[in-house]
């Protein structure tokens, strides 16, 4: 092994697999939060990271209470970000390009089992956050806009 090897091997031993959640602070806190609501099965925590009104809270909340339901509340919904990009950020908003999957989750069920649940693949991501009275929110998330020469969707 050369030395050059070994200097990227200290320096990724040195640097955090996430270093580049100083892209998104706020989008990491948010998601320990929802991470948190899907844990506990309460949908109410959500308020605490979506706007409200927002239909991206809806659909978590209703996956939280299908899953509640049935005896079940998800454990390790932890978004692994692979790769961020901040597009724009002013006082009120920051635009982020994002790349991630959901880490290993399982559902823990009422009865003592555990399901593993299937493994996610990357997805690239547009995710707008807005700042509330309440502190920063996610407020949209979309696939990002095709650049020029390149089809929408797959």
């Amino acid at each position: 092994m050369t030395w050059w090897w070994l200097l990227v091997v200290a320096l990724r031993a040195a640097v955090p697999a996430d270093s580049h959640a100083g892209c998104a602070r706020e989008l990491a806190a948010l998601d320990r939060v929802r991470a948190t609501a899907f844990a506990s099965a309460d949908p109410a925590l959500l308020a605490d990271v979506y706007v409200a009104g927002s239909p991206l809270q809806d659909v978590d909340a209703r996956t939280i209470a299908h899953y509640r339901s049935r005896g079940g509340r998800v454990v390790g919904a932890v978004l692994q970000v692979s790769q961020c990009r901040e597009l724009e950020r002013t006082a009120a908003t920051i635009g982020l390009e994002v790349v991630e999957a959901l880490g290993p989750s399982l559902v823990r069920w009422d009865d003592g089992g555990a399901t593993a649940l299937p493994r996610d693949r990357p997805t690239r991501r547009q995710i707008t956050l807005r700042h509330t009275a309440d502190g920063w929110r996610i407020s949209g998330s979309q696939p990002p806009a095709p650049t020029s020469g390149q089809a929408p969707g797959r």
